[in-house]
């Protein structure tokens, strides 16, 4: 049974923890005295009243990497901080503002003053209390080849004896820890601040871009509130109550529950060609998160012999909480897949290469093998709304027996009063070209007539195969703007070591939004660095190129990566945390 195995609590935000052998957890709040204190920088408000305030706030780890090398001593009348270089100053708290000037001295900000709050400054309002699986960090460790200090995710409570990552799978649920009862509310996106060693305060492991690479996202830990207060030690059982509609209801935060990670039952399988088979997944998310819309796809993460992994699939169908992956046998993922019938950790859906919702002028479908999932959700759509457009879907396989979900396109075309399917096999076996009334060789777009009237076009399959297409449709007429198609992320892809800014500049940077405009060079760093550096504060989450929580639209030049983020970008977009300009840019926030 797992159990708790420590407690922590932060009295003053951003700095070092102090370890507990006994508390008692209260409804409505968290452990007695976390972080009840922070430092306000002076660049964000602070509620004046002792109301909770968002982080950027305060003076924190992200801003301040040295912060765990102060030391600290906290009781109910007075806080004691001793600085690196070992002056020691001594706050009473019922005469905070006599410490200002000398925090003024210790701190970037001449502004920096001690706050309290009635109840928590923690990171959401509603989440006073964070859970880590210590297994869950064991496996960190081991994709990381060091030991990671559990200390550096700043939880409350470190849970031992549960299988690494099985803490996601407990949102949505009460759970009974001593005499205490949670609500799990959602899991923790983990930052830039975990990278900070908390002993030597270097930053020494990009836990974010770790996440992302090895196991396809960024989280770690879970958010909780308390239900029922109680006496906790450790030591304490925890014991799984079920799904709990308190814990279900609560706003999504930071990208939504598509992001999260969570295990998905596996309710079915059929084998659809000789490599694939589909999977029917029942997600416990289904009802919180955004619908899948056609054309997305979502990330199946996974663990075997030879360490984590990740891949992405198409979601081919949907039913209620349920959605359909179909899967080729060609790797490590897809082994694991076709043979296991335990529950799946899924995210998603993500992506942007799905059908418009203007459903006017000729619409193209291209794909290959595999290719053909993202075609089989876009026409059953176009087949679900009545669309009357004319809907040409093109096909290639290898022949018949690697031939999958093809009898499903063709029901779906002969429910669109415009719409034609043509088959390609480009090694037929004897008798597949009559049994299919397919066409021997690859797909061929120089069948279409009228390339230059698409409304559309859609391209799936092998890298090598969307770049000829998209060569061949420009070549026969069609809009580049028009043309879509979409690269899964390859976990590999985030091995590449950072590269130096590939034009030092100096570039003026326009934030549009805001009205600033910036001198970049070189040393400025990216442009996260750069807005931040001129008071601006754009939403950013893990710095690392993983979450997408910095993306910002480009109107005006270009701009780099110093090295290839995990998320997928669209062409008019840019992620801050990890680019530079390349020209004169302009940017709308």
């Amino acid at each position: 049974m797992p159990r708790l195995a420590r407690l922590v609590r932060y009295p003053l935000k951003g700095f070092a923890g102090q370890e507990l052998d006994r508390t008692a957890l209260r409804v409505g709040g968290g452990l007695p005295g976390d972080r009840s204190l922070a430092l306000a920088d002076g660049r964000v408000p602070v509620d004046p009243e002792g109301g909770w305030t968002r982080c950027e706030a305060f003076v924190r780890l992200t801003t301040n990497p040295d912060l765990p090398l102060f030391r600290l001593a906290a009781d109910e009348r007075d806080l004691t901080l001793v600085s690196p270089d070992g002056e020691e100053l001594t706050i009473a708290l019922d005469n905070p503002a006599a410490a200002g000037e000398v925090l003024a001295g210790w701190f970037p900000s001449s502004s920096t003053r001690l706050v309290r709050a009635d109840a928590g400054y923690w990171d959401h309002e509603d989440a006073h209390v964070s859970l880590i699986n210590l297994e869950t960090v064991h496996a960190l460790s081991d994709a990381a080849g060091q030991s990671l200090d559990p200390l550096r995710f700043r939880g409350n409570l470190y849970l031992q004896e549960m299988p690494a990552w099985e803490e996601l799978g407990l949102v949505g649920h009460r759970i009974r820890i001593g005499e205490a009862e949670l609500d799990v509310l959602r899991p923790i996106d983990r930052c830039r601040a975990t990278s900070i060693n908390p002993v030597t305060a270097g930053a020494d492991m990009n836990v974010p871009l770790l996440l992302g690479r090895e196991f396809g996202h960024i989280f770690c830990g879970v958010y909780a509130k308390v239900a029922k207060g109680g006496p906790l030690a450790p030591g304490a059982p925890v014991v799984d109550l079920g799904r709990n509609a308190a814990a279900a209801a609560v706003d999504a935060t930071q990208g939504g529950p598509a992001q999260w990670p969570r295990p998905a039952r596996i309710v079915s399988r059929s084998r659809e060609s000789r490599d694939v088979v589909s999977l029917w997944l029942s997600d416990p998310l289904a009802g919180r998160r955004e619908a899948s819309l056609p054309g997305q796809h979502v990330r199946v993460h996974g663990r075997d012999d030879d360490g984590p992994l990740w891949r992405s699939y198409t979601v081919s169908a949907t039913d209620g909480d349920l959605l359909r992956i179909s899967v080729k046998r060609d790797g490590r993922m897809s082994a694991l897949l076709h043979s296991t019938a335990d529950p799946v950790l899924i995210s998603g859906p993500f992506g942007h290469m799905t059908l418009p919702e203007a459903d006017d002028g000729p619409l193209l479908m291209a794909s290959a093998g595999i290719g053909i999932t993202p075609m089989i959700a876009m026409l059953r759509a176009c087949a679900d709304r009545g669309s009357t457009r004319r809907v040409t879907l093109l096909h290639g396989a290898r022949d018949g027996r690697a031939l999958a979900l093809w009898p499903e396109a063709e029901e779906l075309v002969q429910r669109l009063p415009n719409g034609e399917a043509r088959l390609f096999l480009s090694r037929p076996e004897p008798g597949d070209i009559a049994a299919y009334d397919a066409t021997e060789g690859r797909v061929d777009l120089g069948v279409l007539t009228d390339a230059a009237q698409l409304a559309a076009a859609h391209l799936c399959g092998p890298p090598a195969f969307m770049r000829q297409a998209k060569s061949a449709l420009i070549a026969a007429g069609a809009d580049p703007g028009l043309i879509h198609y979409e690269l899964f992320t390859s976990p590999d892809a985030a091995h590449a070591n950072a590269v130096k800014p590939p034009a030092p500049g100096p570039f003026t940077v326009h934030f549009a939004a805001s009205g600033v405009r910036a001198r970049w060079d070189p040393d400025a760093g990216s442009l996260l660095d750069l807005a931040e550096a001129q008071g601006l504060q754009p939403r950013a989450a893990c710095r690392s190129g993983a979450c997408r929580s910095c993306l910002q639209t480009v109107s005006a030049g270009t701009a780099a990566y110093l090295s290839q983020p995990l998320a997928s970008i669209p062409a008019d977009s840019v992620l801050l945390c990890s680019a530079v300009p390349t020209s004169d840019l302009t940017i709308q926030c």
